[in-house]
Order: C-alpha cells, then sequence, then structure tokens
C-alpha cells in the first residue's frame, strides 16, 4: 500500500482503488444501502467544473474543477454528493465554497474520515452523519 500525501493508505476495494480505507469503507456502505434499497444509486468520483477558462492579460487561467468521492441517488431522486475527508485543506476550503455557489441545488456532505475511521466499520456512516461527525453544505435555490 502506498501512502498518499496526508499520510491515508490507498485501499483497495471490489478492485476499485481509493485514496483511503475511510473512503473504502465508505464505498462499500453505500453499496450495501443500495443492496437493501436505502438508497437508488451511487457513482464514484463525479467531477464538477467550479469556474471556466479564461484568458486575461495574455494569460490563459485553466478551468477549475472539483472532484468528489461519490454521488448519492437517494429515493425521491435528490442528489448528495459527498467527499470523506481526514483533513480540510486551504485548498478544498476554497473548493468548497466555489461548489456551494455554482451549485446551490446540490447537497455537500463532509464525512469526518477520522471518527469513521476510529468506529471501523461501514454500517456507523449512517449514524455519523445524524451525530454532528459530517458536516453539510446546503443552500436552496433561489
Amino acid at each position: 500500500m502506498t501512502r498518499t500525501k496526508y499520510g491515508n493508505r490507498k485501499t483497495q476495494a471490489d478492485g476499485i482503488w481509493f485514496d483511503s480505507k475511510a473512503e473504502a469503507r465508505y464505498y462499500i456502505f453505500l453499496k450495501a444501502q443500495k443492496q437493501q434499497g436505502l438508497i437508488k444509486d451511487f457513482i464514484l468520483q463525479p467531477k464538477f467544473l467550479l469556474q471556466e477558462p479564461f484568458q486575461k492579460d495574455g494569460k490563459t487561467h485553466k478551468r477549475i474543477n472539483y472532484v468528489a468521492d461519490f454521488q448519492v441517488t437517494h429515493l425521491d431522486d435528490s442528489l448528495e454528493i459527498i467527499d470523506v475527508k481526514g483533513t480540510v485543506t486551504k485548498e478544498f476550503a476554497i473548493k468548497e465554497k466555489l461548489f456551494n455557489f455554482r451549485y446551490r441545488d446540490l447537497k455537500l456532505t463532509i464525512i469526518d474520515a477520522k471518527t469513521l475511521t476510529e468506529r471501523g466499520k461501514a454500517s456507523d456512516a449512517n449514524r455519523l452523519k445524524s451525530r454532528g461527525n459530517a458536516r453539510t453544505s446546503k443552500r436552496k435555490a433561489k
């Protein structure tokens, strides 16, 4: 196993490589939720455009994308974007703000990887969210 720059160990589940054990555990949790009929579906690594590329003073600025860990489709067809984070970096904090501004109708939930890991069970993830160990960002569309 290799470590990422924040000390996470890349982990494999169902032949898929994840950036951390916590992310792999959350994948297993979502897979169980889907099998039990508690969610409709989920996808891995959804990509969101935060800022278009542009040119200024002859310099081209690249687009800014945000790649979340999961996108969950709930039974009522609502979408929830989920990111499992051990450390919320300054870069992520900015991307979170840009995401919330651009995608006001989507719910962004940040799962605390340390708490998920300490509990050691993916099945505890739902209780984590309800006990405030997940940070949720949601703004209503105007």
